[in-house]
């Protein structure tokens, strides 16, 4: 059966087809502990300015409750849960997906500060993959006297 007419029937297409879609829409199903780095790191960005504006806030709460409808996901995330776990956890997450994802936690409330931003960059480049790419490529310009 073609995809299309099944969902103009049914409305909703079947859990394999939404799952399908939502990889091409750049979704994952991550874990649940993964989710809980992600809404850490989201926090993280979100309050690198000193202040979570009412929109951030809706933000983040919106998001945790799409990743997990229990609100003791985000105690796990931001009471529990160490930084170096969610940089651990984070490297399950396409570095794609999660700066679209932090971007938008960012400009939640209209505006991207400079600290956000900064933010941003440091998680992106704190992951155990990425320090490792980095300290390859400063190796590589200490052998040639770059650096």
């Amino acid at each position: 059966m073609d995809i299309r007419l099944y969902v103009m029937n049914n409305k909703q297409p079947s859990n394999f087809y939404k799952s399908y879609f939502d990889l091409i829409n750049g979704k994952r199903d991550y874990s649940r502990e993964t989710k809980c780095a992600i809404l850490r790191a989201v926090f993280y960005v979100i309050n690198a300015d000193n202040k979570i504006t009412e929109a951030e806030e809706k933000h983040f709460i919106k998001l945790a409750m799409e990743y997990d409808n229990d609100p003791s996901i985000i105690d796990y995330a931001l009471k529990t849960m160490s930084d170096n776990e969610m940089l651990r956890l984070l490297e399950n997450v396409s570095h794609k997906d999660l700066n679209e994802i932090l971007e938008n936690a960012a400009k939640a409330d209209g505006e991207i500060s400079v600290t956000e931003m900064e933010t941003i960059i440091g998680i992106m480049t704190s992951t155990p993959s990425a320090k490792q790419e980095i300290n390859k490529y400063d190796n590589l310009l200490k052998k040639y006297g770059i650096l």
